[in-house]
C-alpha cells in the first residue's frame, strides 16, 4: 500500500499482487508512462484527490477502483484517453468525477460491478463484456454511445446523455 499525501509524478508502474494505491485529497499523482499488471492479481485505487494517466492504462490484474467524492479519475490531461478493465473481477465505485475517453470492459469472462454516485464524463464509448452490473444514480455523459452485451443489465436512477444512443447488444435496461 502506498498513501500519496504529496503531490507526485511517476514513470512506468508496475502493480504486483494486492498493490493499493490512495491519493488523499487535494493531491493530485500523475502516471507518465506505462501501467503494467499481471492477470490474476489484485489491485486497488483509493481516489481522494486526482489519479491521472497520461497514456492509456490497461488493467490485466482484477481492479477495484474506488473515486471518493473529492477524487477525480482521468486518463489523458483532459480525459481524452482510454481506460481498460480487462481482469476477471473488476469493479468501478465512483462518488466523484471520471474523465477518459473510452471506459472499456474487455474480458469476456469477467465479472464487472460498476456504481456511478458521481459524474462519468466519457469522451466517446462506454464498452461493456462479461456479466456486468452497471448501475447510474447520479450523472453520465457520453460522446457517443454505450455498448452493452447479452449478459449485462444497466440500470437508470439518474440522467444519462449520450450521443448516439444504447448498443443493447442483447442485455438488459432498467
Amino acid at each position: 500500500t502506498v498513501c500519496f499525501t504529496q503531490s507526485a509524478t511517476l514513470n512506468n508502474v508496475t502493480f504486483e499482487n494486492n498493490s493499493k494505491i490512495c491519493v488523499a485529497p487535494g493531491v493530485t499523482v500523475t502516471i507518465q508512462n506505462n501501467v503494467t499488471s499481471a492477470s490474476g492479481n489484485n489491485v486497488t485505487l483509493e481516489i481522494g484527490g486526482t489519479l491521472q494517466f497520461n497514456n492509456p492504462p490497461k488493467f490485466d490484474a482484477n481492479l477495484t477502483v474506488n473515486v471518493k467524492s473529492t477524487g477525480t479519475l482521468k486518463s489523458g490531461s483532459t480525459g481524452n484517453n482510454n481506460f481498460t478493465f480487462a481482469g476477471t473481477t473488476n469493479t468501478l465505485t465512483n462518488n466523484g468525477t471520471v474523465q477518459v475517453a473510452v471506459l472499456d470492459f474487455t474480458n469476456r469472462s469477467s465479472t464487472n460491478i460498476i456504481d456511478n454516485y458521481g459524474t462519468l464524463t466519457i469522451g466517446s464509448n462506454i464498452n461493456i463484456k462479461g456479466v456486468t452490473t452497471f448501475r447510474n444514480w447520479n450523472l453520465i455523459n457520453i460522446g457517443a454511445s454505450y455498448n452493452n452485451n447479452a449478459t449485462s443489465t444497466y440500470i437508470n436512477c439518474g440522467t444519462i446523455n449520450s450521443s448516439s444512443g444504447f448498443n443493447l447488444g442483447g442485455g438488459k435496461v432498467i
